[in-house]
């Protein structure tokens, strides 16, 4: 049980990671135009 909690956390990280990454680039292509 616990080892789903652990992957379940793992898998939001990632996708957490993934959306502060498309933000950064969002960001930077503003500042590009």
């Amino acid at each position: 049980m616990r080892i789903a909690v652990t992957l379940e956390r793992s898998r939001l990280e990632c996708q957490n990671e993934k959306v502060g990454l498309r933000a950064q680039v969002t960001e930077l292509e503003k500042s590009f135009y």
